[in-house]
């Protein structure tokens, strides 16, 4: 397994008990909470999936698949920022 790709689903699965710690103290809101598990989700999904992964790259037209969990992070961050 690519270094880059453990680094993001140790990343995503972090962020999964973090947004749902939380949400339990009640810090983050059920509303903002959903859209940040759902991109953490996705990325741990991508993460897991080499064979989904590279799909997706080759769909994006990125060389190197690992850097396409880089951009749908990204994409997580811009619809958050959307989102507030």
């Amino acid at each position: 397994m690519d270094r880059t790709v453990v680094v993001v689903m140790t990343a995503a699965l972090a962020l999964i008990v973090v947004v749902l710690e939380l949400v339990r103290r009640r810090q983050l809101g059920e509303e903002y909470s959903v859209l940040w598990l759902v991109t953490s989700v996705v990325l741990v999904v991508l993460a897991g999936s080499r064979n989904l992964l590279e799909l997706l790259a080759g769909l994006m037209g990125i060389y190197y698949p690992p850097s396409a969990l880089f951009v749908v992070a990204l994409g997580g961050l811009l619809l958050a920022a959307l989102h507030f």
